[in-house]
């Protein structure tokens, strides 16, 4: 299986989610192989750079988990799809596999076909224009400013999802 990988330091939206499918490729070879535990390691990855490509399209901040799970998290609030927020605990319940070694074949290649149905919802949102969100509460606050690096107040509204550049 051959699917190019961008070059280092590559990090637009098109790079990450060309990285989120190489990595529910390489799942779908390591099961096949019988390799449940990279498996489980690739469906991990493939969640993230999917968010990744969402934020990226944004404008979002998206280093470390925290603000992936941010990223799930706003998107499953402006879309009223939870979702985006459960496919990734399912992601990372099938990459504690990595480490635990705990599931079965069949267990890790439904978790593999259901993160490759995740990175296509996700590939969908990427695409679409964000929704209009209104900041309700401090916690709609707090994950904006962290996406975004601004404060936004509580009652803010914007008809095509907050970005970085917002004003």
């Amino acid at each position: 299986m051959t699917i190019p990988l961008p070059p280092p330091g590559a990090s637009d939206t098109e790079d990450y989610a060309a990285i989120s499918h190489m990595f529910v490729a390489h799942a779908k070879d390591e099961l096949s192989r019988g390799n449940r535990l990279q498996a489980s390691e690739k469906v991990w990855g493939a969640a993230n750079y999917a968010l990744k490509a969402v934020a990226a399209q944004r404008g979002w901040r998206h280093g470390g988990q925290r603000n992936v799970f941010a990223i799930a998290r706003q998107l499953t609030e402006e879309t009223s799809r939870r979702s985006f927020r459960d496919q990734l605990f399912l992601a990372r319940a099938i990459h504690y596999n990595f480490y635990d070694n705990d599931l079965d074949e069949e267990d890790v290649k439904d978790g593999v076909d259901a993160v490759e149905r995740y990175v296509a919802e996700l590939d969908e949102a990427r695409i679409s224009s964000p929704q209009p969100f209104t900041i309700r509460t401090l916690e709609d606050q707090n994950r904006l400013q962290r996406l975004t690096g601004t404060t936004f107040s509580i009652g803010a509204r914007s008809e095509n999802g907050f970005t970085q550049t917002q004003e």
